[in-house]
């Protein structure tokens, strides 16, 4: 079973990941959006901002080949793509268009890898304390409105290129709890899983 997780910045991806990856036992393909960050930081050119994007799909895919028939990925293209959109327009309008479009059915082919696509619910771990929303209490990690807009972007990129028979939206209790595991078993109709729960 080869699985996915999609979503904006700090939704629960890799606490989802870790946890899923242990209790089941499978690889898990790290995100390496940290390094992907940098690049677009320093990228010199149009072109060479596009480029950024279609290397970290690569690797990706490497990754994925690598790790064989089943595995948990800690974000996957739809990511990338979501982040493409979010570039300034003279940006984009700068690069050919047969390079963009390129660059787009490639991030889509790769996804055809995944069994499904995991996107956790928005906000549950980063934004259920209003007092990190605003600068004036403390640091936000990034204004609330425009992780929500992202994070929308990213459902409806999975929606579009995998359909909705793969894509997968646990409840948010379900994360709270530190269920996801038994949960995503259910969904996907394999056995659950075997870990110790505390009571």
């Amino acid at each position: 079973m080869k699985i996915g997780i999609s979503g904006a910045s700090n939704c629960g991806k890799t606490t989802a990941a870790r946890q899923i990856a242990k209790d089941m036992k499978l690889p898990m393909i790290q995100e390496g959006f940290l390094a992907f960050t940098n690049a677009r930081k320093s990228a010199k050119s149009p072109m060479a901002m596009l480029q950024t994007h279609l290397d970290i799909i690569t690797k990706k895919a490497a990754l994925e080949k690598r790790a064989g028939a089943a595995f948990i990925a800690d974000r996957t293209p739809i990511d990338v793509m979501m982040m493409f959109c979010t570039l300034q327009e003279p940006v984009k309008n700068a690069m050919p268009s047969s390079a963009v479009a390129a660059f787009t059915e490639q991030a889509r082919e790769n996804c055809r890898v995944y069994d499904y696509v995991m996107i956790p619910p928005w906000a549950v771990f980063t934004y259920h304390d209003p007092a990190q929303w605003f600068p004036a209490t403390s640091t936000p990690k990034m204004n609330p409105w425009t992780n929500y807009s992202r994070h929308m972007m990213v459902h409806g990129i999975a929606l579009d290129w995998i359909g909705s028979d793969k894509v997968i939206t646990p409840p948010a209790e379900i994360f709270v709890d530190g269920k996801i595991s038994d949960w995503l078993s259910q969904r996907i109709g394999l056995p659950e899983t075997d870990r110790e729960v505390s009571v």
